[in-house]
């Protein structure tokens, strides 16, 4: 493992791309699949039940990854659901492994190209937001804006951890100071 915490460190590891056998990759990448190290049970050994319960739970998770979509609209590239995560709800993420001089340069020029919201699906806040849009009541608007508070507010917690600046801060801090007065 390396750690590198230059700017340009990224676009000479996309240059080398390997070391002997061993290819370079990103952790802030989306691409990376930490699920394929994990033991995986095969559909002929998982029990009826799991499987009824995964399909549900993939049609859930599709619908929170739409609903996420929808509140941040033009804030990210993309929602997916992360498997690298496990104490945040969030992280952001790049779409590829490689950075190249165009996002460099990007970089340099103060021009953040969107990036990708990887969501922790069993992250507490994460699943409150999950039961309150399979729940949805569309009078409740307390609710429904709730929702989209925490939503918002998860964003602007990834970006905090990325490093990146707050677009809007006083959105974040009047969203915090909501959820704080509700409490």
């Amino acid at each position: 493992m390396l750690l590198l915490t230059d700017r340009i460190d990224n676009f000479w590891i996309d240059g080398i791309g390997h070391y002997k056998d061993n290819k370079f990759q990103s952790i802030t990448s989306a691409n990376i699949d930490f699920a394929s190290i994990k033991n995986k049970v095969s559909k002929d050994d998982a029990i009826e039940g799991e499987v009824v319960k995964a399909e549900t739970d993939s049609k859930n998770e599709e619908i929170v990854i739409e609903e996420f979509k929808k509140v941040l609209n033009n804030k990210v590239k993309d929602v997916v659901v992360s498997n690298k995560l496990v104490e945040s709800p969030a992280c952001l993420s790049e779409s590829d492994n490689g950075f190249g001089m165009n996002k460099l340069l990007m970089q340099q020029q103060n021009s953040n190209p969107l990036k990708i919201l990887e969501l922790n699906m069993d992250h507490e806040l994460v699943q409150e937001i999950k039961a309150s849009i399979i729940n949805k009541n569309e009078t409740n608007t307390e609710e429904n804006q709730r929702v989209k508070t925490l939503i918002d507010i998860i964003f602007y917690e990834a970006c905090i951890i990325e490093g990146e600046k707050i677009s809007d801060t006083k959105d974040f801090i009047k969203k915090i100071n909501i959820l704080l007065s509700k409490n």
